[in-house]
């Protein structure tokens, strides 16, 4: 008895009981059932299938097996085929033991001729009371699942030795081996392949290989095949291994233009990053349907200048983009010309009312006449390192640039265009400052200190002040229209004799620099 007992407990350890009740005879009320298997879902392999399901017990309900059972017909009698023993993880956590819960069951189905259909159900148990009599325990088991129709498809063991080139700059050719039963050592007759790119069918067909144009470039692609002998089953087919490609990258689109490195004049050409590109090459030829000939290969950036080059002449570029699958297609071409510059540029600040019919300031600039007809370019720099900016493009050598502002450092460029292309620019034209701006936020501030003995106002002495000014040198201060002070600071106190007694005066400020004095501020006033 002892022996029948122990041998028990030895080969269903995984069952955990809690006190000595557990082994008594089972209790005259029902015991809970298990809940019924849901999702139950078939995959097709060659010449068998897999049955799956997932568990659907309650959060503490251990199953510890499944049953499998078949008819023929969906509403027929089912019989029992199969039953395995399934074993939970026991975990350990904070001092209690439990278990891991299995999620789903899978089963496989093997020895089904192919086309022929059963249908399937199938229950998860667990044990319940030791049974004394005969050294076993009860099984719980739940209801059947709802059935489901399992029908052996003719599927055929993938094709062998898949490849995929590249064709063109955006096609790619992918070839396989013919598909055999392995197990037969055979040839399958009249079979066709599903192609598949990333995932999707996008052919079926007879072949051996399969061309697939107009890709995305610059893009990686996966293909599989599957070998089908029925078309409805091309969903359930098993595929090759895959196979990837990347496709070349595009064709760049330049622009060229004039280029300056290292002070030296050249011709700049630029375009796009593309997708997939690795780096890029640039071409060169003397004329746009000529031969053109590799100049810079492997640049990893978007640009290349090309100096030490013929004034007058004309070149023509083409850029290509390029990765570990080759070399795209080259870009149309480009072309430039190189002008000389205009010559002698000069600028000179011209105070308003000196330059006719300007108002306001205004920096004169003139250079020197072209020898080609041509239209001109007039480019500025603010301050001493300011970006370069266009001001206007004109027919004659000279302008008038009256947008400009107080303070502040101009210097200019001019380029000369020809036929639409535009030349070298000129050297700068010497630094012109302007004068000063007016002074802002003047403010006249002091104490009232009540009425005198004959009405007249009593107050402190004023104090002046205003904002700084982009550019000045120094601040002018005017009581009544006369200069009383000169200097750097934004602000002075006026002592007035008396301390002001009675008195009522106006004030206005002036900024200067080495170019000039500015407008007067507004006036403020002192009573």
């Amino acid at each position: 008895m002892f022996l029948c007992l122990a041998l028990a407990t030895a080969l269903c350890g995984c069952v955990q009981y809690e006190d000595k009740d557990d082994f008594e005879p089972w209790a005259p009320e029902a015991p809970k059932l298990p809940k019924t298997p849901v999702n139950v879902r078939i995959v097709y392999s060659i010449k068998e299938a897999n049955i799956s399901w997932n568990i659907n017990t309650d959060k503490n309900d251990k199953i510890e097996g499944y049953k499998v059972y078949r008819s023929a017909s969906v509403n027929g009698q089912y019989e029992e085929v199969h039953e395995e023993r399934v074993y939970d993880e026991k975990t350990y956590s904070n001092g209690v033991w439990g278990w891991k819960k299995r999620e789903s069951i899978t089963h496989s189905i093997k020895g089904i001729p192919v086309k022929t259909t059963y249908y399937y159900k199938v229950s998860v148990y667990r044990l319940g009371k030791y049974i004394d009599a005969d050294s076993s325990f009860e099984t719980i088991e739940s209801e059947l699942s709802a059935p489901i129709e399992i029908t052996i498809p003719d599927l055929r063991y993938p094709p062998n030795s898949i490849s995929a080139t590249l064709i063109n700059h955006d096609g790619v050719r992918v070839e396989w081996d013919a598909a055999h039963d392995i197990e037969n050592n055979a040839a399958y007759d009249d079979v066709q392949y599903n192609v598949y790119r990333d995932s999707v069918l996008v052919d079926t067909i007879p072949d051996l290989f399969y061309e697939d144009i107009d890709l995305s470039f610059g893009t990686v692609y996966k293909y599989t095949v599957a070998t089908v002998t029925d078309a409805s089953l091309g969903s359930l087919s098993l595929k090759s291994p895959d196979t990837s490609v990347l496709t070349r990258p595009g064709r760049p689109v330049i622009k060229a233009g004039i280029a300056y490195k290292n002070n030296a004049v050249g011709i700049g050409v630029s375009w796009e990053t593309l997708k997939g590109a690795d780096s890029y090459n640039v071409y060169r030829s003397a004329s746009s349907d000529g031969e053109y000939e590799l100049i810079q290969e492997n640049l990893n950036n978007t640009q290349y200048i090309n100096t030490g080059l013929a004034y007058k002449t004309f070149y023509y570029y083409k850029v290509s983009a390029a990765n570990e699958s080759g070399e795209g297609e080259q870009s149309e071409y480009g072309d430039m010309i190189l002008y000389t510059a205009p010559n002698g540029v000069k600028a000179e600040f011209a105070k308003s009312g000196t330059l006719p019919w300007i108002t306001g300031d205004a920096i004169k600039i003139d250079w020197d006449a072209y020898p080609d007809p041509a239209e001109f370019r007039l480019y500025c720099s603010l301050d001493i390192n300011g970006d370069t900016f266009l001001v206007e493009t004109l027919s004659i050598n000279t302008y008038n640039n009256q947008e400009i502002a107080g303070g502040t450092i101009y210097r200019y460029r001019v380029a000369a265009v020809i036929d639409g292309y535009e030349s070298e620019l000129s050297t700068y034209s010497n630094y012109v400052l302007t004068r000063p701006s007016a002074p802002t936020g003047l403010k006249c501030t002091y104490t009232r200190l009540g009425i005198g003995i004959f009405g007249e106002s009593l107050a402190t002495n004023p104090t002046i002040s205003w904002n700084p000014v982009k550019g000045a040198d120094g601040y002018r201060l005017y009581r009544d229209g006369h200069e009383i002070a000169e200097g750097d600071g934004t602000s002075y106190t006026d002592i007035l004799a008396g301390g002001g007694l009675g008195l009522s005066h106006s004030y206005s400020v002036t900024a200067y620099n080495r170019t000039g004095e500015s407008y007067s501020s507004r006036s403020v006033s002192y009573n």
